[in-house]
This record gives C-alpha cells, sequence and structure tokens, in this order.
C-alpha cells in the first residue's frame, strides 16, 4: 500500500509550490499495520484538508505598517491580500516560535476553534525590521489575517455574549494539551506572569463575539524542541493551562466532557501531516517531526483521560 504523504498547495516567493510530505517524516508502516513505539495504528485512508493557506493566501508584502517588541518581534504588515501579522525568521524567539504557530494553528481548528486565516508566505526584496534586532530574514514566514476585536478584559463583557460557550471549555482543553503558557500558566507555574489577556481574543459575529484561538509561539515546551522533545515530563505533565477567572462559570460538565470527548478522537496520521508541513528553512529535523508527532498524539489521549477530573478539583466546582 502507497504510505501517507501530505500534499499542500503554498505560496513563496510569488510562486505556487506543492508541498509533499517526504516519507522519513512518516513511520515506516502501511495502511492497517500498526508500528511505533506507541504501537497505534495509523490509517492511511484518513485525509486531512490542511488550514494553512486554504481561504486566505497572500504571497506579497506591499509594506510594513509597525512592528512590536513582542518575543518573536510581530510586525503588522500589509499584503496582496489585506493586513496581516508576520512572524518572520532570525526573530528573537528562534525559528522554531514559527513551527509552534503553525502546528498549533492546525491543531486548533482540527479542535474546532476559531482561529484567523493563516498561512505561509515567503519574504522576499522587502526589510521587515525586527523592532531593534536587525531584519527578518528572507525566506518563509508564518502570517495570521487580521480580524477585527478586542482582547479580553478580565471580566464578562464578551463572555457573555459569546456565539458559542462550549469554546470557554473547548480552549482550556486545548491550552492544556499543547502546554500553552503564554495565555493563562497553571496556577503553580512561578516562573511565567499569571496571565495574558492579549492572547484572549474576541471578534464580533452579528451580535455575538467569537472567541478566537491565536498566537501560539511558546507551546509545549518551555526552551527548545530539540533540548525537550523526548522529554518524559512532557507527557506526564497533568496541570490545566489556560484557565482564567472568568472562564469558571462556562466550564460546565458538559462542555469540558465535549471538549475531552473530542479529543481523545486524535489521529496519528493527521498528527504527523500537520507536523510534516511546517517549511524545511524553520529547522525542524526529521527526528524531531516524528518526535513531535507522537507526543501531539500521546498528549492528547492522555489529556483527554484527565482533564475533567483534574479541572473539578482544581476550580473547586460542584456539577
Amino acid at each position: 500500500m502507497p504510505r501517507i504523504r501530505a500534499c499542500k498547495g503554498i505560496s513563496l516567493y510569488g510562486q505556487e509550490y506543492l508541498l509533499v510530505l517526504p516519507e522519513r517524516y512518516l513511520p515506516s508502516i502501511d495502511q492497517g499495520q500498526t508500528g511505533g513505539e506507541f504501537g497505534h495504528e495509523i490509517k492511511a485512508t484518513e485525509r486531512v484538508m490542511l488550514r494553512c493557506g486554504a481561504n486566505w493566501r497572500p504571497t506579497t508584502v506591499k509594506r510594513v505598517i509597525d512592528t512590536y517588541p513582542t518575543s518573536t518581534r510581530v510586525a503588522k504588515v500589509a499584503t496582496d491580500e489585506g493586513t496581516a501579522f508576520l512572524k518572520g525568521m532570525g526573530n528573537p524567539a528562534g525559528n522554531e516560535s514559527l513551527a509552534t504557530e503553525l502546528v498549533c494553528g492546525e491543531l486548533a481548528a482540527w479542535f474546532g476553534l476559531r482561529t484567523p486565516d493563516f498561512a505561509i508566505l515567503g519574504v522576499a526584496d522587502i526589510e521587515i525590521p525586527l523592532d531593534g534586532r536587525g531584519f527578518v530574514e528572507f525566506g518563509p514566514a508564518f502570517v495570521s489575517r487580521e480580524l477585527p476585536g478586542a482582547t479580553g478584559d478580565g471580566g464578562n463583557v464578551f463572555l457573555s455574549k459569546i456565539s458559542r460557550p462550549r469554546d470557554v471549555a473547548k480552549l482550556v482543553v486545548f491550552d492544556t494539551w499543547i502546554r500553552n503558557r503564554d495565555r493563562y500558566p497553571p496556577p503553580d507555574d512561578l516562573e511565567e506572569p499569571p496571565e495574558n489577556r492579549d492572547n484572549l481574543f474576541f471578534t464580533p459575529n452579528g451580535r455575538k463575539f467569537d472567541l478566537v484561538a491565536l498566537d501560539h509561539s511558546h507551546c509545549f515546551v518551555e526552551t527548545t524542541l530539540e533540548d525537550e522533545l523526548g522529554g518524559s515530563h512532557l507527557l506526564e505533565d497533568d496541570r490545566i493551562y489556560g484557565a482564567f477567572p472568568e472562564f469558571v462559570p462556562y466550564l460546565s460538565h458538559e462542555a469540558v466532557a465535549l471538549a475531552a470527548r473530542r479529543l481523545a478522537e486524535i489521529d496519528l496520521g493527521m498528527v504527523t501531516e500537520v507536523v510534516g508541513s511546517v517549511p524545511r528553512e524553520w529547522g525542524v529535523s526529521a527526528g524531531l517531526r516524528d518526535t513531535w508527532a507522537r507526543l501531539i498524539f500521546e498528549r492528547a489521549k492522555r489529556v483527554s483521560s484527565y482533564v475533567l477530573p483534574r479541572l473539578t478539583r482544581q476550580l473547586n466546582m460542584e456539577f
């Protein structure tokens, strides 16, 4: 049987390319076989429509509108398809931060969360400042489409008008899955600020608001993928991430259970395809891709089994 391949059209340097996931990025098993260190089945017949570039495909940066002193030195840019936020190679957080943005964006979309449209855009023939740290390197950059809206207010102004209240629980489960310390870290994480509502975004949807999952440059590991992937602590970490205090009334038993059930439906073939879509220029080796995909898969299974009872205890809720 043919091995799984991930094919995706992307735009780089104004030209269309077909991104093909080489077989070496995938476990060496055929349809119907089980294999790998975890012994889980990969179904070659299951295909995933990647979100990157599916609905929005800018090809050119026309000008730089603004730059921000964030860890990735994000730039607001005008593209041929509208205003976007660009994170490029050479940023202080490292090129792996672009890989986590792409992978987490794909995972969020699969999980059913709303994300901004995002794409890979080739930077060429334009200098994009890294806010005092030189310029973005030429090559593939991660871009996300600007959305109207506002960040979290710490209260109930937006949450009371949310279009899909169950997305609150879904976001907490998602952040726990990807170990996202950059929105609301676990209570015992003393190294991080207690909250970052700049990464909690609401966009208008008629008279209501959609909760948007964005900004995932610092997920899964605290240092680098190369240094930490393979460490048992990444799988064993059973803390809750993303549980803002104002979320508590929306974390019902039913909503958390539904999110956990969706997470348990994770498919290793899908995850392998997502991780395999990361551009080579971002420095994630073939070996790291395999290890990362398996961590994402195994962590999803683990989180889906403990998140409901653990969240219940942490927030002292009575269902």
